[in-house]
């Protein structure tokens, strides 16, 4: 599991906005290099944004203390799904079965020990 989604906000320069986005990094160490990689291309994507508007009479924030992680989560392409098989009902409802990668799951539970 390398790709992750680091939904991050943005500060004004006085405080930080109420709306996050997210953006897709591929860490393989783990969710400390997600969060760097995360701030980093936050930080990519306002110079760009700044870039193409450079009439813009309130610019975006190029640095690092402008950024932070509001979350962090395996990216849903990581996740593998097995086909859906038919159920039928019975007298107390369906059954719903979920097929997760074991290896993916270990994995992603380690990293959270370690952070």
């Amino acid at each position: 599991m390398n790709a992750y989604a680091v939904e991050i906000q943005a500060s004004t320069g006085y405080e930080f906005k109420s709306q996050t986005f997210t953006i897709v990094v591929d860490a393989p160490k783990g969710y400390d290099q997600a969060e760097r990689r995360g701030i980093r291309r936050a930080i990519e994507r306002a110079a760009e944004w700044n870039a193409e508007h450079p009439e813009a009479i309130t610019p975006r924030l190029t640095d690092t203390s402008a950024y932070r992680v509001v979350s962090i989560r395996a990216h849903v392409d990581d996740v593998a799904v097995a086909p859906a098989t038919p159920v039928v009902a019975g007298r107390h409802g369906a059954t719903l079965v979920v097929a997760v990668d074991l290896n993916a799951v270990l994995d992603a539970l380690g990293q959270q020990t370690k952070r």
